[in-house]
């Protein structure tokens, strides 16, 4: 899969347009009737994901593995990659929610690829549900404009610590938004290889945001899933280390008691 460049980035912006009215449907639908009332928008995406599927958090290190999610029919499993930044990590979680509320075909895996091009249309939708939840446009307009006397790498990073939202959905969003970048400085900013940790600490943000969490979230299961195995699901990328992850996961979906 092809690794999304700021080229490619600023080709998504048209895929946008044209799927904002249905991803705003989806996001109004979430919104009303599925988001737990008297969370924020991340804590009530994870009780969200863990009221409605086996909810697993375990490091791999694999980065080009977010996650996935898995139906088994009788239960949906879903799995964040908690090496992935705690940014990314919610990023990832309205990805999956949004295939939750779609539905993936029973027996399927649906992993999350970090950062590639090329994405079918319904991945693509995925993201933009991510990115309009986290970025909303009033939101993201009135927090540039009480900020916008600042430098604007300060402003980006500011950003992120407000949205809670990865380094480049910033900028995407920013772009889309006309909010203080042009083309040239957003592929500037958006091939920069940025030490995002370090800089968090220069502008006095918490780095934590930027930095892996390393939740370990295996729950004990009396009742799961039955003659199922992960390893036809895994990506080829994933090493040694990662197989082993796998299969500690796997061991957890073996069957106790009968359905």
């Amino acid at each position: 899969m092809t690794k999304l460049t700021a080229k490619l980035a600023i080709d998504l912006l048209q895929m946008n347009r044209s799927i904002h009215e249905d991803v705003q449907k989806d996001i109004d639908f979430y919104l009303q009737y599925k988001h737990p009332s008297g969370h924020d928008r991340i804590n009530g995406g994870f009780h969200f994901i863990q009221k409605n599927t086996l909810f697993l958090q375990a490091s791999s290190n694999d980065l080009s593995l977010g996650g996935f999610l898995i139906d088994y029919g009788h239960v949906t499993c879903c799995y964040i990659n908690s090496a992935q930044p705690r940014i990314n990590q919610n990023f990832i979680l309205f990805h999956e929610i949004y295939h939750l509320l779609k539905g993936i075909p029973a027996g399927q895996a649906h992993l999350v690829a970090i950062e590639q091009a090329g994405l079918s249309l319904e991945e693509r939708k995925a993201d933009y549900f991510a990115s309009l939840l986290l970025m909303p446009e009033y939101e993201m307009r009135n927090f540039f404009a009480a900020i916008q006397s600042d430098a604007l790498q300060i402003q980006i990073y500011k950003a992120m610590n407000q949205f809670k939202a990865p380094y480049k959905s910033i900028l995407i969003r920013m772009l889309e938004l006309g909010i203080a970048l042009t083309v040239d400085t957003f592929t500037e900013l958006f091939d920069e290889n940025n030490n995002l940790s370090e800089r968090f600490s220069k502008a006095g943000l918490d780095k934590g945001i930027v930095e892996p969490s390393y939740v370990l979230n295996i729950p004990q299961l009396e009742t799961i899933i039955a003659n199922n195995n992960l390893n036809e699901f895994m990506p080829t990328s994933t090493n040694e280390k990662n197989k082993q992850l796998f299969a500690k996961i796997v061991r957890y979906f073996q069957v106790k008691g009968e359905h």
